[in-house]
């Protein structure tokens, strides 16, 4: 699926986060940032972030897959703040496939 990573995220009311926020910068830090649990994460797994944070570093339209776009969502969900990662999330789910909602593995 093509992700438009320089998408701008905004509030719930429309305005521009301060300083603004764009997905690919909420997918670098998802991706490429580090989390207390990682090095207990397997390294496949931990090279599958690498890789989605190479391929999203050069932004405009990226390819993602579903289990890019689940892996993101897990990450995004550890990372950041319930607004942003709401609206982070809407945005990747739309740009996606209409109607799909990003579920992190059980």
């Amino acid at each position: 699926m093509k992700v438009d990573v320089d998408t701008e995220i905004l509030t719930l009311d429309g305005q521009a986060f301060s300083p603004p926020v764009t997905i690919k910068d909420v997918c670098m830090g998802a991706s490429i940032g580090q989390h207390q649990q990682d090095f207990q994460m397997p390294l496949a797994e931990r090279r599958r972030l690498y890789s989605i944070g190479k391929r999203v570093f050069d932004g405009g339209l990226v390819e993602l897959s579903k289990d890019d776009l689940t892996l993101l969502a897990v990450r995004i969900g550890m990372i950041y703040p319930t607004m942003l990662m709401g609206r982070a999330l809407e945005i990747l789910e739309s740009e996606s496939a209409p109607n799909t909602v990003i579920d992190p593995p059980k």
